[in-house]
């Protein structure tokens, strides 16, 4: 019958699991503001508001010790909420960014490309970022299929993270930040668990 906890769970176990939220990105009183997500850490996503694990993860934690996220796709929506103009755009990158102005690496590989929305009572006033990366492509090597950097116990994230920045400004305008910009956020992760934990019930 080969190996008895195989018809438990398989020695490992491809799926995907969704990310969902919506933020409100905003810099009072400043021209730019930036607000990066954790692309292959389905335990703690948002290292801002920190503690936002993935739905169906810690059902799969309790089958399995480890996992990689060897993938992503992802659909931002993003609404303005002030009274002008503001340019967004996404940054994909293989270290954190921080929070403070992306607008410089715009030209950089992996940048979604800048887009002007208009004001909270103009059209249109709302923009849609489309798309998926191999992590493997962001980092620019195979490493993270293999990597242990890449992986991590089901209890932590990764000690080598990838992200998805937005990044918002402002100057288009002249103005400053008063409301911000709402982020509707579902990033799809392709995790590979694996290591199977022994079920005694």
């Amino acid at each position: 019958m080969g190996n008895p906890a195989a018809s438990i769970v398989p020695n490992e176990y491809d799926t995907q699991l969704m990310f969902y939220d919506q933020l409100n990105v905003n810099n009072v009183g400043n021209t730019t503001v930036s607000y990066p997500l954790r692309t292959n850490a389905p335990y703690d996503v948002d290292p801002v508001f920190g503690s936002t694990s993935t739905p169906g993860f810690t059902a799969m934690a309790n089958l399995f010790q480890f996992y990689r996220v060897v993938g992503y796709k992802y659909k931002f929506h993003v609404a303005n909420k002030d009274t002008f103009p503001v340019c967004v755009f996404l940054l994909h990158t293989n270290i954190s960014p921080g929070t403070g102005s992306q607008f410089s690496k715009i030209g950089n590989m992996w940048c979604q490309e800048c887009k002007t929305i208009g004001s909270v009572s103009g059209s249109p006033s709302v923009v849609e970022f489309n798309g998926q990366h191999r992590i493997a492509d962001i980092v620019g090597s195979k490493s993270p299929e293999t990597d242990d950097n890449f992986a991590s116990i089901t209890s932590t994230n990764p000690s080598d993270t990838t992200y998805v920045t937005l990044g918002v400004d402002t100057t288009i305008a002249g103005n400053t930040f008063v409301n911000g910009v709402l982020w509707q956020v579902e990033l799809w992760m392709l995790i590979r668990f694996y290591e199977r934990k022994m079920q005694t019930s």
